[in-house]
């Protein structure tokens, strides 16, 4: 009995202390795995894409944006579209720190015809961007992993200790109580929140923690020195600084490319390769003489073949992107019924106290 009275201030303490906390990041969870769509419905895209012909140059796809903003005014990259029909995503990034509205501005392009779709400064999705840091970081920064790490494991142990304190009254029928809510709540949801709290834990657990988890990205150095002919002749086309990257590594994909800054820097293009996971973790980094097309140096990810395969599905299973509509659903509901359970929890907690009390208070002499 003594270790059951342990683990039932374990569960009530942790309900106390963190619930709140708890119920947010479920909450927040929630509403990003509907990103996409929350995304489409309050920045609509101006014109469709045309879907019309053969995808024009990226050449062209950039002249569009240096229409818009000078070309030496800041940096650049391109995103690529990874399904047909898809626009390119274009990110402008004004250099001249003393300007009050530097945001990122991120632009649109029809890949069918070179026009204009949309254009967004980026400070136009701040309620997106919170929630995403708050729920990856409690806007912590880079040591914010860690502590969302650590808030999913005690979040573990509620759940699992709840789960342990409800089974001698697993035969209890439900009577509409505030604790039955508690109860049936705490244990029809908890195969989905054990499951969200041990992939996210995955994602989360910051590399030094645990290094046989997270091995150190690989990088190989081809040729480090200037190109001989930075400032002496016209860099290569982007179209074959990506076809002589692509031919180093066979059977890859291109997802962004960052164009170089000044005469003397580089191209660096990020590539799906076969055998890495296909999310910005995995993707292969690769440094390419803008001059010449040689690849100067290029970043491996640390995974590959199966413990890629799990990173990524991971990654997937976790934001409900591989769990069709129906398990997207389910992981929503799954992130809102923490706050069902903190309040049910909390409220049962203080009726109890406040009945205590008062039979205390009864018992006093006089």
């Amino acid at each position: 009995m003594h270790g059951r009275r342990l683990w039932v201030q374990i569960h009530i303490w942790i309900a106390l202390s963190l619930g709140w906390l708890i119920a947010l990041v479920g909450m927040s969870g929630s509403v990003l795995i509907y990103k996409a769509e929350l995304d489409q419905l309050f920045h609509p895209s101006g014109q469709p894409p045309s879907r019309s012909g053969p995808p024009v140059e990226i050449s062209r796809i950039m002249a569009v944006a240096y229409s818009l903003f000078s070309k030496d005014s800041g940096s650049w990259s391109l995103t690529f579209p990874q399904e047909t029909g898809e626009p390119y995503r274009v990110t402008y990034f004004n250099n001249d720190l003393t300007l009050d509205a530097a945001e990122p501005v991120d632009i649109w392009i029809d890949p069918y015809q070179p026009r204009l779709l949309r254009l967004e400064q980026a400070g136009g999705r701040w309620l997106e961007d919170w929630l995403y840091r708050f729920h990856s970081t409690l806007l912590l920064g880079g040591q914010g992993k860690g502590w969302i790490a650590v808030l999913g494991g005690v979040f573990g142990i509620s759940v699992i200790s709840g789960l342990y304190l409800w089974w001698p009254w697993r035969k209890a029928k439900f009577r509409g109580k505030l604790l039955d809510f508690h109860h049936w709540g705490g244990m029809l949801s908890a195969p989905v929140l054990l499951f969200s709290i041990a992939t996210g834990l995955y994602l989360a657990i910051p590399p030094q923690w645990v290094p046989w988890l997270h091995e150190e990205k690989t990088t190989v150095q081809q040729d480090s020195s200037q190109s001989p002919y930075a400032g002496k002749r016209l860099p290569l086309s982007v179209e074959t600084i990506i076809d002589r990257t692509l031919a180093v590594f066979p059977g890859s994909q291109p997802r962004r490319l960052s164009f170089p800054e000044n005469l003397d820097d580089f191209y660096l293009l990020e590539l799906y390769w076969p055998g890495y996971a296909d999310t910005p973790k995995g993707w292969v980094k690769v440094a390419v003489d803008a001059y010449l097309g040689r690849v100067i140096s290029y970043q491996l990810p640390p995974h590959q073949g199966v413990r890629s395969w799990l990173e990524q599905w991971i990654y997937l299973l976790h934001n409900g992107s591989a769990m069709g509509s129906l398990g997207r659903v389910v992981l929503c509901l799954g992130g809102l019924f923490p706050s069902l359970l903190m309040v049910t929890g909390t409220l049962t907690w203080w009726r109890r106290y406040q009945r205590r009390k008062k039979r205390r208070y009864e018992l006093l002499p006089g």
